[in-house]
């Protein structure tokens, strides 16, 4: 199938239209309207039929490129609390239907990312489905297929991988789902192609690119390649404006006490936020009450909200120290990898999650403790308030800061993780994670500087 894919990529015009050579180029609106007519008339249906039992048709250049809406975590920083080196591309994927003889696959080789992902969401950008790197099969020459199916329910039978679930939201049929690919640490990586696949010579299913292209919502599509600071989603619609100043007023903000860290997933509400219901203004309709759109379901986040002016503390800093865990690339030898990635990132979150900064696991400068763990001490403050002296160091810069350390895929025998926490287990999250908690306190500059800072030990998990 992979010799397939390449005769029919070139086929169907690929980049030698120059139609699909990425998102800067996609977003000319002159450019998009010539590429769609090209793609439109210069196909013909014997030019893809491998076969009278199938056709394949290569759409990944449809309207200017499927894959819009790109968002560069270090450039898009307004885009819900991204983080600062991750990428991400959205596609809109028409319903087809259980019954239906097509399906669309993604298809691609995997690259040199730390992590890569597929994820398909609904309208209101919750999660419906999602497949990380480590659960796509590849063959040999490391390319993958999965196909996008749409079923009512999601279990997927262990006899049938490379498979993401699309079009239904709690067995209500979609019009369309939007389907991120999201990478980690991978430089700048090309989107995977997209393609429409039919099963047999059914009537009435389109026969050709130009025909399989007018399946998708152009509006969608190309509010993607134009408008890359508002989505065509029910949720993004609620927003007034999506700003990229670096502070925002929010009316509602409540600081948490120093320690006050919670586990979340996307989900804002009692069972995942226990301070969910002090927000003064919460009921005011806000997409912010009730869901961060489109989180990645291989995370989980420590969060907490910062107070820009404790009471009593002259030019304050926040100071947090926790043991990091072992990550890849930085294990010992012969040590075992306990998550995928980590990131401690500040943001405001007033204006769409706003993006401060970003240190990764392997920016963070650590002390080695005589048993061979390595320790992290952070500091976040305003600018002007940064020790003269300091190893890690993360910018306030907002009047309702939330700084969140990202946890990514962690591995089943890495127990303290928040992937295992249970709100309800009977233990508190500084137990359940011991070392690994972020303690802290908020202290003085002068009392930094001077060594006399007092930030309390992690919890010894028993």
């Amino acid at each position: 199938m992979h010799s397939h894919t390449q005769s029919a990529t070139t086929m169907a015009g690929g980049n030698s239209t120059g139609c699909n050579r990425g998102p800067a180029s996609a977003r000319n609106f002159l450019r998009f309207a010539a590429c769609s007519v090209l793609m439109a008339s210069s196909t013909s249906p014997a030019a893809f039929a491998l076969s009278p039992e199938r056709q394949e048709l290569d759409v990944t250049g449809c309207l200017g490129g499927i894959w819009s809406l790109p968002i560069d975590g270090d450039e898009d920083r307004w885009a819900f609390a991204p983080d600062e080196y991750a990428m991400y591309s959205t596609a809109w994927i028409p319903f087809l239907g259980p019954e239906n003889s097509a399906h669309f696959e993604v298809r691609g080789t995997a690259g040199t990312a730390r992590y890569w992902s597929l994820t398909s969401y609904g309208p209101d950008g919750g999660v419906l489905d999602g497949l990380p790197d480590d659960q796509i099969t590849l063959d040999e020459s490391g390319f993958y297929s999965v196909e996008l199916r749409d079923l009512p329910e999601p279990p997927r039978p262990p006899s049938e991988p490379n498979v993401l679930y699309t079009g239904y939201e709690e067995g209500v049929a979609l019009e369309d789902t939007a389907v991120i690919f999201r990478t980690y640490l991978g430089g700048e990586p090309e989107p995977p192609r997209l393609w429409y696949v039919v099963e047999g010579n059914p009537p009435g299913l389109p026969q050709s690119i130009g025909e399989a292209c007018r399946l998708f919502d152009t509006r969608k599509v190309l509010a993607g390649h134009t408008e890359p600071v508002r989505f065509a989603t029910g949720a993004d619609q609620r927003f007034e404006q999506i700003s990229s100043a670096t502070r925002a007023v929010d009316p509602c903000w409540v600081p948490r006490e120093p320690n006050g860290w919670f586990v979340s997933d996307g989900a804002r509400d009692p069972a995942t936020d226990p301070y969910a219901d002090t927000w003064p203004c919460r009921g005011r309709g806000r997409v912010w009450d009730r869901l961060v759109p489109y989180p990645n379901p291989d995370n989980k986040y420590l969060v907490n909200h910062l107070d820009p002016l404790p009471p009593g503390i002259s030019h304050p800093l926040y100071v947090t120290r926790f043991r990091l865990p072992v990550t890849p690339g930085l294990e010992p030898p012969g040590g075992l990898t306990q998550t995928r990635y980590l990131s401690v990132c500040t943001y405001q979150l007033e204006n769409g999650g706003y993006l401060v900064d970003c240190l990764h696991d392997g920016e963070l400068v650590t002390e080695t403790a005589e048993d061979g763990s390595r320790w992290v001490s952070l500091v976040v403050s305003e600018p002007g308030d940064r020790p003269s002296v300091v190893d890690n160091w993360l910018p306030l810069a907002s009047d309702n800061p939330m700084i969140l350390i990202r946890h990514l895929r962690a591995e089943p025998t890495f127990e303290e993780s928040p992937h295992y926490f249970d709100p309800g287990g009977g233990e508190s999250l500084a137990e359940h994670m011991g070392p690994y908690f972020p303690a802290a306190s908020y202290c003085s500059r002068d009392d930094y500087e001077h060594g006399t800072c007092v930030v309390p030990s992690s919890a010894t998990r028993s």
